[in-house]
């Protein structure tokens, strides 16, 4: 069997206007989304070939393969057969899987501790704050009081039970920092 490849201009002629409302009428439904609820169809002959792809205007092709048939300067086109294909279509609910693995216990217990001291005048100082028994630090920090206290370090303590920090004042007053140490049970 012939593949319809090469429509004669009568045929062309009266495709075009179809062609056109086919590259049409999909974009605009493709540009509204793909839950626009539109189905799309297109005509495909026994070669795979796609003669034609329409949106909800000619579904079973039956509009398309009577042109292509009617067309007498091909010989081939009356044995033509187009098969509709559609896309787009909302398939069936499919069944309850079962119950996924129980899943590892997650965080617990948070709690934000804090800690204010005074840096001396001149003085670099490390502050340490722990978590409260059987809880481990998940973040922490240090906040001076004045852009005179420089942060050198921050960091979770070795045992990860608490929040170390290292400042230094410098400037010829004391200073306020506060230190930060979020705990939670993991």
């Amino acid at each position: 069997m012939a593949r319809f490849a090469r429509p004669s201009a009568r045929t062309f002629a009266l495709l075009a206007p179809l062609a056109l409302a086919a590259v049409a009428v999909p974009s605009v439904a493709m540009a509204a989304g793909a839950d626009s609820g539109h189905i799309f169809n297109s005509c495909v002959d026994q070669d795979g070939f796609v003669v034609f792809s329409v949106m909800d205007a000619d579904p079973a092709c039956a509009a398309v393969q009577a042109i292509i048939r009617a067309d007498p300067s091909d010989p081939a086109n009356a044995s033509v057969v187009l098969t509709p294909v559609s896309w787009n279509e909302k398939g069936q609910i499919g069944a309850t899987g079962p119950a996924g693995a129980k899943g590892a216990n997650g965080v617990s217990g948070y709690a934000t501790v804090t800690k204010s001291t005074t840096v001396a005048k001149h003085k670099t100082s490390t502050l340490s704050l722990s978590c409260a028994t059987g809880k481990k630090v998940t973040g922490g920090g240090v906040q001076p009081s004045s852009d005179k206290v420089v942060v050198l370090a921050s960091y979770p303590s070795a045992n990860g039970a608490g929040w170390t920090a290292r400042v230094s004042n410098t400037d010829g007053g004391g200073h306020g920092v506060k230190l930060y140490a979020i705990c939670a049970s993991v």
